[in-house]
């Protein structure tokens, strides 16, 4: 059996959807046949994502790692380059340890719920451009 490793932010951790409805969930009920570990966490950066890795792959021992990361590097005011090296380090250290990287591209935020939910003074049009950008690159 394949053990897939979804690692992320709260979009992989499935915040803010119903349980049934997260991406996460899909694909699990759609691939029975593997093994799927769900280490987002709310408010991760692909920062803290690179920092948890070796312990990850070594608790898991993965065969393929989903990555799912950005939108919370952009709203921290990082660089889309910045984020980027450290999404290629994870890339680079997995391909090392034999396991197949996928990279998931952050999805647009909507922009009245994000305003409801949680910051009302961030301007979410510009976060969305940096992920329109993320995602060419």
């Amino acid at each position: 059996m394949k053990t897939i490793l979804c690692v992320g932010d709260s979009i992989t951790y499935g915040y803010g959807v119903i349980l049934k409805e997260s991406w996460f969930y899909l694909i699990k009920n759609k691939y029975k046949e593997c093994k799927f570990i769900n280490s987002g966490i709310n408010g991760d950066t692909t920062v803290g994502m690179m920092n948890r890795l070796t312990s990850e792959i070594n608790l898991h021992n993965p065969n393929i790692i989903i990555i799912l990361g950005g939108s919370n590097d952009f709203l921290c005011n990082r660089k889309i380059s910045d984020t980027l090296d450290n999404i290629k380090i994870i890339i680079k250290e997995s391909l090392e340890k034999g396991i197949i990287p996928i990279i998931l591209s952050p999805p647009k935020m909507s922009e009245n719920m994000a305003i409801e939910k949680w910051d009302c003074y961030c301007n979410y049009k510009d976060i969305n451009y940096l992920i329109d950008d993320y995602e060419k690159n």
